[in-house]
């Protein structure tokens, strides 16, 4: 009886555990204007930004290019 009973404690405090989580923050609420590597984080930010630009301008000429060998 001392085996269920500590069997069943332990599956209701892993129940307990795992639920109650708190939902992730956004990655704005993550960096702070104090933290040491917001530059870092502005800059990957921005690279994102360009490198959207660059796949765009090359899906361009690549239709460019398609077009005129047609």
């Amino acid at each position: 009886m001392t085996g269920r009973t500590t069997l069943a404690v332990l599956a209701l405090l892993l129940l307990a555990g795992c639920s109650g989580e708190e939902p992730p923050r956004e990655p704005e609420q993550l960096i702070g204007e104090d933290n040491p590597f917001k530059p870092l984080v502005d800059s990957h930010d921005k690279a994102g930004s360009v490198e959207a630009q660059v796949l765009e301008q090359a899906a361009g000429t690549r239709r460019a290019v398609e077009e005129q060998t047609r």
